[in-house]
């Protein structure tokens, strides 16, 4: 596999997982759990369940060139057995003939509204199933007012400051593309500046919550 955006990116990413374990970790354990990874990117967090689960996960993102990566990924690793690869939009009718155990969405409820889609998510667990979402900083009072309204019980929840942003992810992909062509590494090197100028606001905050 070539040195790509996609890579470093995930190199970096990975320093992250740790605290989407964290989250799963506040699940009670399940034998062989039907997985969702909803807005799954290249699937760095879907990789990372695979080895703290015995399940299978659904890797669902709209972005085709993600998932051509994370198919490279799957193939490299000979994880096939273990993810399927789905190109959909998280509102495609009629998406799976299965519900799930868990289901996991980071970032996506950000970028299509919480109040949209979280209900979109509820459909497609268990009547007994366990919702992890990582998505942003603000508006945790009406999120919860949110879970309160669709009945889902919280098990868990905390929060990655600017610190652990920088430390974790950051710093790592300045270190990474320091060097490197910026004109390809354009969006990678704008979002460090970003970062830089105003770190509060790349806070975010993760829940565990229960069906």
């Amino acid at each position: 596999m070539n040195l790509n955006p996609y890579e470093i990116r995930d190199s970096c990413r990975r320093n992250l997982n740790k605290y989407t374990i964290e989250a799963f970790s506040s699940i009670p354990p399940i034998n062989k759990p039907l997985i969702l990874d909803m807005g799954c990117g290249t699937g760095v967090s879907t990789l990372a369940l695979t080895k703290i689960s015995n399940g299978k996960i659904y890797a669902v993102d709209s972005d085709n060139s993600c998932l051509l990566w994370l198919e490279e990924k799957v193939k490299a690793l000979n994880c096939a057995d273990r993810i399927k690869v789905i190109h959909a939009s998280v509102f495609d009718e009629n998406l799976f003939d299965e519900k799930f155990d868990i289901i996991l969405a980071e970032g996506l409820l950000n970028v299509i509204g919480f109040e949209t889609g979280l209900p979109v998510l509820i459909k497609h667990l268990k009547d007994i199933g366990y919702l992890i979402i990582h998505d942003e900083f603000k508006s945790d009072r009406e999120k919860r007012a949110l879970f309160k309204k669709h009945n889902l019980e919280p098990l868990n929840a905390f929060v990655l400051n600017e610190n652990v942003w920088w430390e974790d992810y950051y710093r790592c992909l300045e270190k990474s593309i320091s060097k490197k062509d910026e004109r390809l590494f354009e969006k990678e090197h704008n979002e460090v500046i970003e970062f830089k100028k105003n770190p509060e606001i790349f806070r975010s905050r993760y829940y565990v919550l229960k069906k």
